[in-house]
């Protein structure tokens, strides 16, 4: 038996539990309602699904924008651009897959902000992947906070944007990923996007990673070696002393040889 204490509050969280499927069975007929509406894209219903970009609900406002995209509608670019600012954050990813859809490249500068400022590890990584397909090398720049990342989810997506739109810019934060991040997937990404650059400095950073512990990230660094080399890409000369009996009045001095750059991310695998 409980006491009348706790059986008073077992009463109460029941009572919440049954409010909250309540209204979250009140919001899950809004969505239905949308994609009927969906279904049958008539005048009036399109009218309501745009009417239900305003629902005090987020999954409600997340699905409607979804269907206005699907339907063509014009207009729905300049309605998504907003929705990346939403408090709702599934209305923010929403937003930003939508306007992947759309190839709203106008759209990038306020992708490129949710990437690399927004609260939600899920619309950092849509964004970031909406970046990746429609900006350009000065996008690639843009997104380089996202590199570091807390969620691996959105490292990868960064590295994988970054390798899309030319990874040259970013060999360092490259290298330093491929050879220290937790993730063995971000590791491995990191890799291929080194070996995208197609330069000399690319050398290093992918011989470290042929030593990583994780077969996947040894095998890409292969494979990128094999690449670069098939490629004709030349690996950094050795540095050469200055050869002293040029210089007039003076003697020749004997140096040891300078020792092969080893380039950022040499080192081993965090």
């Amino acid at each position: 038996m409980f006491s009348t204490l706790n059986s008073r509050r077992v009463i109460g969280i029941v009572g919440l539990t049954l409010l909250a499927a309540a209204c979250r069975g009140r919001v899950d007929r809004r969505v239905a309602r949308v994609l009927d509406w969906e279904r049958e894209p008539t005048a009036s219903n399109v009218a309501r699904i745009e009417e239900s970009l305003a629902d005090e609900d987020g999954s409600v406002r997340a699905s409607a924008l979804a269907a206005l995209v699907r339907l063509g509608v014009p207009g729905t670019s300049e309605r998504a651009r907003p929705a990346l600012g939403d408090p709702d954050p599934a209305v923010r990813a929403a937003a930003a897959e939508c306007l992947l859809d759309l190839r709203a490249t106008e759209a990038v500068p306020d992708l490129v902000r949710v990437a690399v400022t927004d609260p939600d590890w899920r619309s950092r990584r849509v964004a970031v992947q909406a970046v990746g397909e429609l900006g350009t090398d000065d996008s690639a720049r843009a997104v380089l906070p996202a590199l570091g990342d807390p969620a691996s989810q959105v490292r990868l997506a960064a590295v994988q944007a970054i390798a899309r739109l030319g990874p040259a810019g970013a060999l360092e934060a490259l290298a330093r990923l491929a050879g220290e991040d937790a993730s063995w997937a971000v590791r491995a990404a990191a890799v291929d996007a080194i070996g995208r650059a197609a330069v000399g400095e690319a050398y290093a950073p992918l011989d470290a990673a042929s030593r990583d512990p994780n077969e996947f990230v040894r095998a890409a660094a292969a494979s990128a070696l094999r690449e670069l080399r098939r490629r004709g890409v030349p690996q950094p000369e050795e540095a050469t002393p200055r050869d002293a009996s040029k210089v007039p009045g003076s003697a020749p001095v004997s140096r040891p040889p300078a020792a092969r750059p080893t380039g950022p991310g040499a080192g081993g695998p965090g």
